[in-house]
């Protein structure tokens, strides 16, 4: 019996130890724990031990103890524990150090080379902190141990310790937040994770993000709208409205490729997939040299720069798609990264997709029927695929290769009855983008980095349209594909002034195509226009700090025009104290790509937009002259932005504006003027967060040649306001909030004399508004722990809560039976819950 006990005790002794001294893996840990259940079984489980010092102990133990020395041999075998038989009357258990190594290295700003004091290093079993040179050694690892560095100013770095070098101490650069601490004017300025920015921009880090009302997807172009000065006239993502501009006057730039498409579903949502744009950077003015074209708004989308060390994947299910993301670590020094989405439909369809369906497709082929047609076996579904690789060739060098394909696909069937006799045909929408690019980074030095990305994409829209009725089949085709190449350099001349540099080079080609069987109708348009680019801003900051002058020139040559455009950008910022800040914005930016609406050959009533290039006389180059004068509060949880602004352009043609009224086919050109206010306050005591933001925005045209010459713009929403809250308690986040805005212009026939020459006979353009536009939209997200390294994430959101009909546009035909203006309404989303599950490996 005591035998018995002597060797059940050294087998609890060893259990006892199994968490931080046995099994090297997961899986040898259990397979161990399982044997000695078995053994345990097997004995009296009433025992004692003398010494629980981990590192040295001893029990007594006769050597003859039930086949002792072979049960010791298997243990040491299978664990990290070394068992010794002393003479006959001890057992000594040690620590096995012959697997264990140890790990030293310097941790490094990777933008500035400059060393990070006060990082945390740490594994499952300890922590140290770098010293003022980034110094930090960590002892007795094994190959498995995970190592975790973290510091408030820079992302999580993770990596397992066998893939850093044992034999000297490496060098370990840590990628800084979205921004420093002391770059940040106001600090979580609607929502986490949404700042305020000292060069003029409002930045979005999806890292550590709250919550906006009606998300829980983190949506970028959906999340924007919350800005005071932006939204989108009808509800979509592919017609966002950036102090009164229209979609097309915005840049959109994924990891510095230009994008075409902007939404799936038609614009209902965005096409770049949430899971990898990780940081977003919005411009309304005062945008850097280095951004060309978006003469309204820039948004520059990220995703993460990080070389990934421990493989990281998630997969999410919501009413409309479903999407997976995956992170792999390829090398120490290398990681690809992958996500896809597509569109649930084909074998699920909810509530939430019919609404979409009814609000994308509404007033369109897809849905109408006459009385001798109709339209069946409606097919439709989008995708996306993005691929990003990063490759850290050395300490200095950094290359990443991003790809990107955007998908929108629909199918409908066309029948035709009378007579007896049933004909069908099959239309179809196809659009798509395509984009890919290179970039290549070198820290030279402390001082001096460059920046050099060649890229390419392509947009295309095309549709094959059966009017089945009179046996027409119609073909259309927009294409837009562009070359691009970008050298920026970054040098720090002293602590005060840093020089920014770059050269660009654009290569644009828009080709547009209908063809008609009857009569016969095949054209084919191709425009191309180049353009070469050298910016240049010179930053300055004060010693105090208090005072940022970035001031910079872009000088665009495009030769197909023969044109030099110079463009001056100012953004100044002073620091009164630490509670208020002032600032001044200013830009001149011009635009040669614009989309043009005809909607008399439009795509199966769907899109009436194409993309077209500048030709300096039917279609003007845009040119954009912004000036706005902001301030700045923060104290104590309480946030307030005010700006005052003034924006011109011209260049705008009369088709590019979408008017369905009296100039809906007119060909002219112009310009518009917006005078705006643009105010946020934000409170937060304790978990509860608060903002309210209005926008005053008078907006006008001046068209020469039309009969009036000034008039308000379609895009005059002369007064939005948003009210919003959200209450964060654990892992648990509510939000909900309203949003009210003033209508959109409309133009309404004459009362009386609606019809005049058989057209409709207008009243003075834009005379009219539509009725207000009010919606008030809720989420709730949860988080929420399956185990240690699985997590998971629940949401639930709700669009217009209240189930508003809000009507988003209006416009007139004349309907020949009758002889009379009929009216056709674009309505809103209507009330649309949405639910959404997303699991973390």
């Amino acid at each position: 019996m005591i035998k018995k006990r002597l060797l059940l005790s050294l087998i609890f002794l060893s259990f006892f130890c199994l968490n931080s001294l046995t099994a090297q893996t997961k899986k040898d840990r259990q397979s161990l724990i399982k044997i000695l259940e078995k053994l345990e079984s097997r004995f009296d489980s009433n025992f004692s031990f003398i010494d629980k010092d981990i590192n040295n102990i001893f029990i007594p133990a006769p050597a003859d103890s039930l086949n002792l020395t072979e049960s010791i041999n298997y243990l040491q075998n299978n664990t990290s524990l070394v068992f010794t038989i002393l003479g006959s009357n001890f057992i000594t258990i040690t620590k096995d150090r012959s697997n264990l190594f140890s790990v030293c290295g310097y941790l490094m700003d990777g933008t500035t080379n400059f060393p990070i004091e006060s990082a945390v290093i740490q594994t499952k079993n300890t922590s140290v902190i770098s010293d003022e040179n980034g110094y930090f050694i960590l002892e007795d690892l094994s190959k498995n141990d995970i190592i975790t560095i973290r510091h408030i100013s820079y992302n999580v770095y993770t990596d397992y310790a066998k893939n850093l070098n044992t034999e000297s101490c490496e060098v370990i650069f840590l990628d800084s937040k979205i921004e420093n601490l002391s770059e940040i004017i106001l600090k979580d300025y609607i929502t986490q994770g949404i700042n305020k920015v000292m060069d003029g921009s409002i930045s979005v880090n999806y890292k550590n993000f709250g919550t906006v009302p009606g998300l829980i997807e983190t949506d970028v172009l959906q999340t924007i709208q919350v800005v005071p000065g932006i939204q989108s006239i009808d509800e979509t993502v592919s017609n966002i409205n950036v102090r009164g501009g229209t979609h097309d006057q915005n840049l959109i730039v994924w990891d510095g490729i230009k994008l075409y498409q902007s939404g799936h579903f038609f614009g209902l949502i965005s096409a770049v997939n949430p899971r990898i744009a990780k940081k977003v950077k919005l411009y309304k003015n005062g945008t850097p040299t280095s951004y060309t074209d978006g003469i309204s708004g820039t948004i520059d989308m990220e995703s993460d720069r990080i070389t990934n060390k421990v493989l990281n994947a998630e997969i999410g299910l919501n009413f409309i798609n479903l999407d997976a993301f995956i992170d792999i670590p390829i090398h120490k020094n290398s990681s690809l990264q992958i996500a896809s989405r597509t569109s649930i439909n084909d074998f699920l369809n909810t509530p939430t997709y019919t609404q979409y369906f009814d609000r994308a497709f509404q007033n369109t082929d897809v849905v109408i029927s006459t009385s001798n047609t109709n339209t069946t076996d409606e097919k439709f579904d989008f995708y996306d695929l993005s691929l990003r690789w990063l490759y850290k060739v050395s300490a200095k060098d950094n290359i990443r290769v991003n790809f990107l394909h955007l998908n929108n696909n629909l199918t409908i069937s066309e029948n035709a009855f009378g007579g007896g006799q049933t004909a069908s045909y099959e239309s179809s929408l196809n659009q798509s983008n395509i984009a890919g690019g290179v970039e290549y980074k070198r820290r030279w030095n402390d001082k001096f980095q460059t920046t050099a990305q060649v890229y390419a994409t392509e947009y295309e829209l095309k549709g094959t349209n059966f009017d089945v009725i009179n046996e027409l089949i119609l073909n259309q085709n927009n294409k837009i594909t562009e070359i691009g190449i970008d050298i920026n350099s970054r040098l720090e001349l002293n602590d005060y002034l840093t020089l920014h540099n770059g050269y660009h080079y654009r290569n644009t080609m828009i080709s547009n195509a209908d063809k008609l069987n009857f009569p016969p109708l095949d054209t084919v348009a191709k425009e191309t226009i180049q353009s070469h680019a050298i910016s240049s801003t010179a930053a300055y900051r004060s010693e105090d700090g208090n005072t940022n002058i970035n001031f910079g020139l872009r000088f665009n040559y495009l030769n197909a025009l023969n044109k030099l455009l110079i463009e001056p950008r100012l953004n100044f910022n002073y620091r009164i104290n630490d509670k208020i800040t002032l600032e001044v914005l200013g830009e001149f930016k011009s635009q040669t790509t614009t989309l043009i609406n005809d909607f008399r050959n439009n795509f199966l009533g769907i899109e009436s937009r194409r993309w077209t290039l500048a030709n300096d006389n039917s279609i003007p180059i845009l040119k954009s002259k912004q000036i706005s004068f902001g301030s700045n509060y923060s104290n104590e949880g309480l946030l307030i932005n005010a700006e005052i602004y003034y924006k011109h352009v011209n260049g705008i043609t009369a088709q590019s504006q979408g008017f369905r009224n009296q100039y809906e086919f007119i060909n002219t050109t112009g310009d518009y003027n917006v005078k705006g206010f643009d105010f946020m306050v934000n409170n937060k005591i304790g978990n509860f967060n608060t903002w309210l933001g209005y926008s005053l925005a008078d907006n006008n045209y001046k068209f020469k040649e039309l009969d009036t010459e000034k008039f308000p713009s379609n895009y005059d929403i002369r007064h939005t306001i948003s009210l919003a809250g959200g209450y964060r308690f654990d892992k648990l986040k509510l939000s909900a909030g309203a949003n009210w805005r003033t209508g959109k212009p409309t133009t309404k026939p004459v009362v009386g004399n609606e019809i005049s020459n058989n057209l409709v006979n207008y009243q003075s353009p834009n005379s009219s508004n539509l009725d207000s536009y009010f919606r008030v939209d809720a989420s709730v997200i949860y988080d929420f722990n399956f185990s240690k390294t699985i997590k998971a994430q629940a949401g639930l959101s709700v669009l217009n809560v209240l189930d508003r009909k809000n009507i988003i546009n209006t416009y007139y035909y004349v309907d020949s039976n009758t002889n009379t203006a009929k009216e056709i309404n674009t309505y809103s989303l209507g009330f649309t819950p949405n639910v959404a599950f997303r699991v973390f490996f």
